[in-house]
């Protein structure tokens, strides 16, 4: 009996040895737009920061941490493109040139300003300074560790991992004050499931409405089986798997937080009515807009759509160029209707 325990004892010690060898922490900085885990980890530890940050303005970039620091520099754009609006002797995001690219500001030490709709200067909720978030990529049965830090000054939040089953870690769904409670501001979560069943997920806020000011990405678990093993090598020669490149995250956006929004649901939008005028009987409500999920999103009309975290507005927008992929034999190709970085649509 004695020597029985000794042997689970030192089994025991030997697995979780063996389990520390495998465990991944996936480097995650600020502005990475993809966050992949090795398929021959056990555990995969990935680290989000939400944090409350404005549109339009460049963030200092710490390159020892990888994050971004408080301080930023307004910027407003034309044809020409970034245009800071003013110089302050300190301040390490106002450049005198005229900027239109990221790598630009990376150079710099500063991150290019988030346009989203193209028009609106407006507060919205970032995870590792991204809109949307970066795209956290596991395989299939690892045992998958998220450390969400609430940096938002105000408001308590979670993060729900939509389409995984969690079904050997219910407490672990995501939904603030039913399977947990709410994670406060200043404070962290350690979410722990195992990543199953396969597919293209994605994770978002189930606190209030933080998921319509940017608080969501995409969450991919790959098969357990390596590709080059199910495919025919001929098949598998034409077989481009770029997870940045080919993974499109959309969203309808609006030039006012969705908080304000909800508070004004039960008061309908007229948008005939004059501002500050009281709506009359000829003056008809827009109709709330539901998501697919059946729920009002919004009294206002329709705004602005986001593919990856850029949209259109005033005929200018940085909408990148979507390369050519395939989805079962169907080619999809889409492009921005101008060549220039300037863009009306995609």
């Amino acid at each position: 009996m004695h020597k029985t325990m000794k042997i689970s004892t030192a089994l025991l010690r030997f697995l979780i040895v063996c389990q520390k060898c495998h465990a991944e922490k996936v480097p995650c900085p600020d502005l990475q737009e993809t966050c992949k885990c090795s398929r021959n980890a056990i555990d995969c530890e990935f680290t989000l920061r939400i944090e409350e940050r404005f549109s339009f303005v460049s963030y200092e970039v710490n390159e020892a941490s990888g994050t971004l620091g408080n301080r930023g520099t307004l910027y407003y754009k034309n044809n020409l493109g970034f245009h800071h609006r003013g110089i302050v002797d300190d301040d390490k995001c106002a450049f005198n040139e005229v900027l239109y690219r990221d790598e630009q500001f990376r150079q710099r030490g500063c991150s290019m300003p988030i346009t989203l709709d193209g028009n609106t200067y407006r507060t919205i909720i970032t995870i590792n300074g991204r809109i949307p978030g970066p795209t956290l990529v596991v395989h299939e049965n690892q045992i998958v560790v998220v450390h969400v830090i609430n940096r938002l000054p105000d408001a308590a939040t979670s993060v729900h991992w939509h389409g995984l089953h969690q079904g050997k870690s219910v407490w672990m769904d995501g939904v603030g004050g039913i399977t947990h409670p709410p994670i406060d501001p200043g404070s962290s979560f350690d979410y722990i499931f195992e990543a199953n069943p396969p597919g293209t997920h994605w994770y978002h806020s189930h606190v209030g409405s933080q998921k319509g000011d940017g608080l969501f990405g995409a969450f991919i678990v790959c098969e357990k089986i390596p590709l080059h093993k199910i495919l025919d090598d001929q098949t598998y020669q034409h077989v481009i798997d770029l997870f940045g490149n080919h993974t499109i995250a959309a969203t309808d956006w609006q030039r006012k937080p969705e908080a304000t929004h909800q508070a004004l649901s039960g008061i309908r939008f007229f948008p005939k009515a004059s501002l500050g005028v009281v709506p009359s009987l000829n003056h008809e409500p827009v109709k709330p807009k539901k998501g697919v999920d059946d729920f009002t999103q919004s009294p206002f009309p329709f705004w602005s759509a986001l593919i990856n975290g850029r949209g259109q507005r005033d005929d200018c927008s940085p909408i990148e160029h979507f390369h050519h992929v395939s989805i079962n034999e169907h080619s999809i190709h889409a492009h921005a209707d101008r060549p220039s970085w300037c863009t009306a649509g995609a």
